[in-house]
């Protein structure tokens, strides 16, 4: 038979066993505390890294509609100066010669200032609707002399997957007392003051109207010799 054990020592090892019971309890809810924390920071930069990924994304959708958006400018401003360089008058030729147009298509000729020709000879460009790769295409073609001498074309594209075109002229026609717009234009005498041209994209998309002035630079010089004031 064991000899009875001293009291104190019974309750000594009583809250022994207690202490040590309440410091697992207390290790196992700081872990569970730990875990919710690290839980909580981990969606935050979640939440962040999506927002920047978001942020990004959109900034590169407006820059590249943005480039898109210059690359159009700087082909309608293509297109406008071969148009506004067209001469009034180059030898016998008259102004049918320079400028016809019908309401889905234009051909006319110009001097070119840019490069792509020779600047003194004339070239012939041709705005058309046409089909590449399947896709209804905007195209603008020039062929003329090179400024090394041999014959060359360039191609300027304005717009894709289009619809439809239309190509209205407004000025006088010879034998008309006032100005108006037309749908073609093919008179010998005179070129119309504005040829306007307006498509028509996928969805139905209304493309804002390009407005041109043909052989522009050559009627302001006339009226700037006709004149006392200048023009403008």
């Amino acid at each position: 038979m064991k000899p009875s054990q001293h009291p104190r020592k019974i309750a000594a090892g009583v809250v022994r066993r207690h202490e040590q019971s309440h410091s697992r309890n207390s290790s196992t809810g700081v872990a569970l505390l730990e875990v919710l924390i690290a839980l909580a920071v981990m969606g935050m930069i979640a939440i962040l890294l999506a927002n920047a990924l978001n942020f990004s994304r959109q900034s590169l959708d407006r820059a590249i509609a943005s480039d898109t958006r210059l690359e159009t400018i700087v082909r309608q401003t293509r297109l406008r100066n071969w148009i506004e360089d067209m001469p009034v008058r180059y030898g016998q030729d008259t102004a049918r010669a320079f400028l016809e147009g019908r309401s889905d298509g234009l051909r006319f000729r110009s001097f070119v200032t840019d490069g792509s020709f020779h600047a003194g000879d004339v070239a012939t460009f041709t705005l058309s609707l046409e089909t590449r790769d399947g896709l209804a295409t905007l195209v603008v073609l020039g062929e003329g002399k090179r400024p090394d001498g041999t014959l060359g074309s360039v191609s300027l594209t304005l717009g894709e997957n289009i619809e439809a075109v239309q190509i209205r002229y407004f000025g006088r026609r010879s034998g008309e007392a006032a100005p108006d717009w037309y749908k073609d234009w093919s008179d010998e005498t005179f070129l119309p003051d504005l040829v306007k041209l307006e498509w028509t994209i996928e969805g139905g998309r209304v493309v804002p109207p390009l407005t041109l002035i043909p052989a522009r630079i050559a009627r302001q010089s006339v009226m700037s010799l006709s004149s006392l004031l200048p023009p403008g």
